[in-house]
């Protein structure tokens, strides 16, 4: 089989001629010993050296560009993966100020909207942060963003899923490419209020969650018209204990929007497949089953730095 006849398989629950193998993500330090490189993949190191990319100019950025597509190809190849991820993380927003070699200043606009990017090179993760203490996010201000948050003119391009359709015309033929697009769930910034609406103002947290089903809509009617089958989304919404909200909460709130992406794939043909880290346990019953998603990745923290990565496919899947 082709690596995409045998991810067509697994999910249409045939018998493949062997098990397809999709690795979620690496850091660029394993990336790096696969390929016998340096290695453009993963996460906050790939936001530290784009920021240092635009720094010293377009030439540099398109190198970063260029460099990280190609090393996310070869490892998946390097691999002998069937599904291939062929973009990692980014921060296209060009810094205003090198402060240190590992810190970047972005003065945008207001002083309150200044942002510092600081990578740590011993975990590979970078930190973006405010300069100032953020004002406290208030119920109020999440209703004043939702009043001009909108997504009737969000029309999604080519250019929104570059890396995809690029990875799309240079392997299609043998391999099958993943896409994001499709992800639902509460912000990770300004947790404890978020918290707090989802008990006090369910309303204001649902109003939130219907546009990203939305803008999924949108994205899984286009990249399905382009031959993209298997769509990605999830949120972070666990820790090692369980979920940060009840699973009352979720199955009120949060299942039926991921139920409306499901179908919306359904209708499409494609997969929905949802990412999140923690114990999901709580909700296996509602996550697992009842939204209708095809798969599942999930993170677990094993020893420092190291995540073990789970990946399944449910009877949902066709």
């Amino acid at each position: 089989m082709k690596p995409k006849e045998r991810v067509a398989a697994a999910f249409a629950h045939r018998v493949p001629d062997r098990i397809p193998v999709h690795h979620i993500g690496f850091s660029a330090e394993a990336a790096g010993v696969l390929l016998g490189r340096e290695a453009y993949v993963g996460g906050g190191i790939q936001q530290w050296r784009e920021a240092g990319a635009l720094w010293e100019g377009p030439e540099a950025h398109a190198e970063f560009v260029e460099r990280s597509f190609h090393d996310a190809v070869a490892v998946a190849k390097a691999c002998g993966n069937d599904l291939v991820r062929p973009g990692y993380w980014r921060y296209s927003l060009k810094p205003t100020a090198r402060i240190d070699e590992w810190t970047y200043l972005y003065e945008c606009g207001p002083r309150e909207n200044w942002r510092i990017l600081k990578y740590d090179p011993s975990s590979e993760q970078a930190s973006i942060e405010p300069v100032e203490p953020p004002r406290e996010l208030t119920f109020e201000a999440i209703e004043a963003r939702l009043a001009v948050k909108s997504v009737a003119d969000y029309v999604p391009s080519e250019d929104s899923f570059a890396f995809e359709f690029r990875a799309k015309r240079l392997l299609g033929d043998d391999y099958a490419v993943r896409a994001p697009g499709v992800g639902v769930g509460l912000p990770t910034r300004d947790v404890t209020v978020w918290m707090e609406a989802m008990a006090l103002r369910p309303d204001l947290v649902g109003r939130y969650l219907d546009i990203q089903v939305e803008r999924a809509r949108r994205n899984i009617a286009f990249l399905a018209r382009n031959g993209f089958r298997y769509l990605f989304g999830g949120g972070d919404f666990a820790a090692q204990d369980g979920p940060m909200y009840s699973p009352g909460a979720f199955r009120e709130i949060v299942l039926p929007r991921l139920q409306q992406v499901s179908q919306a794939c359904r209708d499409h043909g494609v997969c929905h497949l949802f990412a999140s880290d923690g114990n999901l346990w709580p909700v296996a019953d509602d996550l697992f089953g009842a939204s209708g998603i095809d798969g599942i990745t999930r993170s677990t923290v094993g020893r420092e730095w190291i995540w073990n990565v789970c990946a399944y496919v449910f009877p949902n899947s066709r």
